[in-house]
């Protein structure tokens, strides 16, 4: 079985086999040194650079809309979605990362 080490914090993870999984914690470079040794006791070592690159993740930048006009079905009921209470950008969210309370009265507190 190759010994995996990789420099500069990332992580190394055997994935099975002879596959290993590389976890980079940011951006950088990253050595990747693989040292192997057979039954008859021949030893190789190998050595490679990974470079992470990435653009860092879009922040969201989100408002209330004031009014929100929607049209009810047949059941008198409508789903109502963060991107039709919300404006701005919404960077990496989605509408699974809200959860909508639906306030059918003057008093928020009780959330009928």
């Amino acid at each position: 079985t190759p010994v995996v080490t990789v420099s500069g914090g990332a992580n190394v993870a055997p994935a099975g086999g002879s596959t290993f999984i590389v976890t980079a914690p940011a951006n950088g470079t990253y050595t990747v040194t693989i040292d192997a040794t057979d039954d008859a006791g021949n030893a190789s070592s190998e050595s490679f650079d990974i470079v992470v690159s990435q653009d860092e993740a879009p922040q969201p930048s989100l408002a209330c809309n004031d009014d929100i006009n929607v049209t009810l079905d047949a059941n008198c009921s409508r789903v109502i979605t963060a991107d039709m209470v919300l404006e701005g950008s919404f960077g990496c969210l989605d509408n699974g990362d809200f959860v909508i309370n639906i306030v059918n009265d003057a008093d928020p507190s009780n959330l009928n």
